[in-house]
C-alpha cells in the first residue's frame, strides 16, 4: 500500500529529482527532502540542507526529524547521481568521494546512533552502471555505492537496493517506471535497472560452456610486472608465470625485502625467497603504485634493465585487517587505505602504460564484489569501482 510508505529522499534537485518527488507525492506517500548545503538548514518539517562532508549535519537531522515526529519507512539516496566527472579524488576533503560513499555510511552510522536503522529500506540510485544497452557511458565512481548494498543487509538485516536508471531519457516516463519500482515493496530484486519503460534484473548463471583458448596472450620469456606480486594472488600468478612460462617478474610492492619489519614483511620475504628459489629471474621494487610519479621511475628503471615489459598485473591491495570496518565503525582514513591501492593503482597503471602497449593488463578483483561479507564494505566497494 503506498500510503503506508514514507521517504526520506536525498536529492539531487535537479528535473529529474523533483519529477521522482513529484510522482512519490502523487501516489500518497509522504517524502522529506535533503539537498546538498553548505551548512545544515531546517527549512521546513519536509525540507532540510545538509552538508555532505560533515557527519554531525546528519546527526542533526535525524534528530529535528524525530523531534518533528515524522515517520519514515525509506531511505532515498539520489545523491550519487550528482557528480558528472569521472575523476575520482581519494581525499576526504573531496565532496565527491562523500557523495558516493561516506555520506551513505554517516545515514548509517547516525540511524544507528538513535536506534532507527531497524526495518529500514534503502534504494539507492545510479546513472547507466551498467552495460544494458552497450551506448551507456559509465562513471566508475557510482560503483563505491554498491559495497554498502551488498554489506548492508548482511550486518544490519536491512533491505537495500540498487535501482539504475537513464536520467538521459524523457523524464516523465522514466521516473514513473522508477517511482513503481521504488514502491514495489514486495520484489526481492536487489539491482534493477530500466531502461526505454522496461525493467532489467540482473542474475547470475553458472557458465558451462567450453572455453576455447583462440590464442596465448601470454609469451614464453616474457617480461611481467606484478603490483602486489608478493600478496596472496600475486604470489600465486608468480609462481604459475615462472612455472608454465619461465617468464621474467618484476614484483612491485610497499614491503622492505631487505629489513622485514613484522609477520607479514617477513611473510612477503620468505615468498620472494621461494620464488626466487624457482628462478634467478625474479626482481622486487619498492614503491608504492598510487604515488604515480615514484611509480613513474621505477617502471623507467626496469624498462631501462630489463626491456619491453609484455604484460602488467595490478593485484594489489590494502588488506590490512585493522582497515577492515563493520559500516558503523567506517572511518574515512581507514576506508582510503583500502581504496587507494585498487583504484588510484588502476589508474596510474592505465597512464602510464597506454602508450607502451603491453600484451595484456591483468586486474585482480575479489569476490566481495559479489558476495560483499562482515566488515567487507569498502573492500566490496573498491573491487567494484574495477569491475565497472
Amino acid at each position: 500500500d503506498a500510503t503506508a510508505k514514507s521517504y526520506i529522499y536525498f536529492s539531487s534537485r535537479d528535473a529529474f529529482s523533483q519529477s521522482v518527488k513529484a510522482q512519490i507525492l502523487k501516489a500518497g506517500s509522504e517524502l522529506i527532502e535533503i539537498e546538498i548545503g553548505d551548512d545544515y538548514k531546517k527549512e521546513s518539517p519536509s525540507h532540510y540542507f545538509v552538508n555532505p562532508q560533515n557527519p554531525d549535519d546528519f546527526l542533526k537531522l535525524f534528530q529535528d526529524i524525530e523531534e518533528t515526529q515524522n515517520s519514515y519507512t525509506d531511505i532515498l539516496y539520489g545523491w550519487g547521481l550528482i557528480p558528472k566527472s569521472n575523476s575520482l579524488n581519494l581525499q576526504p576533503a573531496e565532496r565527491d568521494v562523500h557523495l558516493f560513499y561516506f555520506s551513505l555510511v554517516n545515514i548509517v552510522q547516525q540511524l544507528l546512533a538513535i536506534k532507527k536503522l531497524s526495518e529500514k529500506r534503502f534504494v539507492l540510485l545510479t546513472n547507466c552502471l551498467y552495460k544494458v544497452l552497450g551506448s551507456e557511458s559509465i562513471n566508475p565512481s557510482q560503483a563505491l555505492l554498491l559495497g554498502l548494498a551488498n554489506t548492508l543487509p548482511q550486518e544490519y538485516s536491512v533491505v537495500c537496493r540498487n535501482i539504475d536508471v537513464d536520467v538521459t531519457e524523457q523524464i516523465q516516463q522514466q521516473t514513473k517506471s522508477l517511482v513503481n519500482e521504488i514502491m514495489n515493496h514486495s520484489s526481492k530484486d536487489r539491482v534493477v535497472c530500466i531502461r526505454h519503460n522496461k525493467k532489467w534484473v540482473r542474475e547470475y548463471d553458472k557458465h558451462t560452456a567450453n572455453i576455447e583458448v583462440k590464442s596465448d596472450v601470454l609469451k614464453t620469456g616474457g617480461t611481467y610486472l606484478i603490483a602486489g606480486g608478493l600478496g596472496n594472488i600475486g604470489f600465486i600468478l608468480a609462481k604459475y608465470l615462472i612455472n608454465f612460462y619461465n617468464a621474467k617478474l618484476i614484483l612491485a610492492g610497499r614491503s622492505d625485502m631487505d629489513q622485514p619489519v613484522g609477520e607479514t614483511q617477513k611473510k612477503y620475504s620468505n615468498r620472494f625467497k621461494e620464488l626466487r628459489g624457482l628462478s634467478k629471474e625474479i626482481f622486487y621494487f619498492k614503491t608504492d603504485i598510487t604515488d604515480k610519479k615514484h611509480f613513474e621511475n621505477v617502471i623507467a628503471k626496469v624498462i631501462g634493465d630489463h626491456g619491453k615489459i609484455d604484460g602488467v598485473i595490478h593485484s594489489a591491495g590494502g588488506i590490512g585487517w585493522d582497515n577492515f570496518e563493520l559500516i558503523e565503525d567506517i572511518s574515512p582514513e581507514k576506508a582510503l587505505d583500502i581504496f587507494s591501492p585498487k583504484i588510484d593503482g588502476a589508474k596510474n597503471i592505465y597512464e602510464l602504460f597506454k602508450e607502451r602497449e603491453p600484451d595484456v593488463e591483468w586486474v585482480a578483483s575479489n569476490l566481495a564484489s559479489v558476495l560483499g561479507g562482515l566488515s567487507y564494505s569498502s573492500c566490496s566497494s573498491s573491487n567494484l569501482y574495477l569491475e565497472h
